[in-house]
């Protein structure tokens, strides 16, 4: 994400393939990313990065609410 690595859409195009829900992947990469932050914090390290990603996954999956493909607006 924060190389803007395109190769990711390969991935979750493999999940929603493979008959995952993406919405509750999403959920529960946004849960994950919120305990990193909170060790970092706990550990003094940087989060920055850690809350760009936080801001762009749980925007994603706020857009995805009223989409019509949620699929496609979490892909972008």
């Amino acid at each position: 994400m924060l190389t803007k690595d395109t190769s990711i859409i390969e991935d979750i195009n493999y999940l929603i393939d493979s008959g995952k829900n993406i919405k509750i992947f999403f959920k529960d990469l946004i849960f994950y990313t919120k305990e990193k932050i909170i060790e970092k914090l706990n550990n003094k390290e940087n989060i920055n990065n850690d809350i760009f990603i936080l801001d762009t996954l749980n925007k994603s999956f706020s857009d995805s609410k009223n989409s019509l493909d949620e699929n496609i607006t979490l892909m972008i």
